[in-house]
């Protein structure tokens, strides 16, 4: 029979919560410490090793003890069982950290942190049919309709902040092109909170964007890359075919840089990953789901253009959709099935 743990988020006596958190992070080489606050102020007990034998269960279990940690095990029913451990030997006085390694290899106790099974986890990357790019959208459109008037107004404080910033001397322009990126990961939070049955705030949307601060970097690379392809492209339009070719490396390069950017903020915000692996794991989703993400993108840029053609106010509500629809595609593609 095999078994579960799962940490209750409790400390023994003799533990500080603080002890607690500094054995668990050293030994399983958390640097992070939002990943390791999320597994402590849960709320919920959090599942961090499934389908291990009896002995390992055991074994687990003592060493987290060893930590401080309050752990039970259950069984294959959800049943919470007591298991007979082992008798203890050698000096109780021994280093935690020597005892733990003499039970497992560290290649083991990592990997019991990334198997939480909450639902906001992130999982394998997925891929999708093409058919999924039109249902990212209906759910984006119905997004939209749940709240209309919160959409709206996050839309217009981002876009007043932006027009201020454009009217920034010399740097106002690409400020402004920087800005809307940083906008698209604080408006996918929005719709992470209204799907978790959250209001939709103005002021999250804006808090989420420290949190991406990281991917600013990324941000001002593709703003360059834009910017510089669309000169390109127009100087060789306007003198000839030769300098076309420049700007359609760089058109190429922009996709291959938006590839990375269009999950990662979300990633970044939401799931706490680092922001080098949330670009890979961008680049990596949106190959894996290159059909049904040009689907999505080809119906995004038809009502984008919809939008504009009712006097640009259809924006509005064209943008909101488009954005609720990306964090859809995010979820069906990184996030653990319910």
């Amino acid at each position: 029979m095999n078994y579960s743990l799962q940490l209750t988020g409790k400390t023994l006596a003799g533990f500080s919560l603080d002890q607690a958190k500094l054995h668990f992070s050293k030994f399983f080489k958390i640097n992070d410490k939002n990943r390791v606050n999320k597994i402590f102020h849960a709320g919920k007990n959090v599942t961090i090793k499934k389908s291990v034998s009896k002995s390992d269960a055991i074994r687990y279990k003592k060493n987290l003890k060893k930590m401080g940690l309050e752990c039970i095990i259950l069984s294959v029913d959800g049943e919470e069982v007591d298991l007979e451990e082992s008798k203890k030997s050698g000096s109780e006085k021994e280093s935690l950290f020597v005892q733990a390694n003499h039970s497992f290899k560290h290649n083991d106790l990592n990997e019991i942190y990334f198997e939480d099974d909450s639902d906001d986890a992130v999982s394998e990357v997925k891929s999708g049919k093409a058919g999924n790019g039109l249902k990212w959208i209906k759910e984006g459109i119905y997004f939209f309709k749940q709240n209309p008037v919160s959409w709206i107004l996050a839309l217009l404080a981002w876009i007043i902040v932006s027009v201020v910033v454009n009217i920034i001397p010399i740097i106002g322009q690409v400020a402004g092109m920087i800005l809307g990126l940083a906008m698209y990961p604080g408006l996918m939070y929005g719709a992470y909170q209204q799907d978790n049955g959250n209001d939709l705030k103005v002021g999250d949307t804006f808090k989420a964007l420290k949190k991406s601060l990281p991917l600013i970097g990324l941000c001002i690379v593709m703003s360059v890359v834009m910017v510089g392809g669309f000169f390109i492209t127009f100087m060789g339009a306007a003198s000839g075919a030769g300098a076309l070719i420049p700007g359609i490396l760089l058109s190429v390069v922009f996709l291959l840089l938006m590839m990375g950017y269009f999950f990662a903020g979300p990633l970044i915000v939401i799931n706490e990953v680092p922001v080098i692996e949330a670009i890979k794991m961008s680049f990596s989703g949106s190959l894996k789901n290159i059909i049904p993400l040009t689907v999505f993108n080809i119906l995004a840029i038809f009502i984008a253009i919809i939008g504009t053609l009712l006097l640009g106010v259809g924006l509005l509500v064209a943008v909101p959709v488009i954005i609720a629809g990306s964090y859809v595609a995010y979820r069906d593609i990184f996030l653990k099935s319910e």
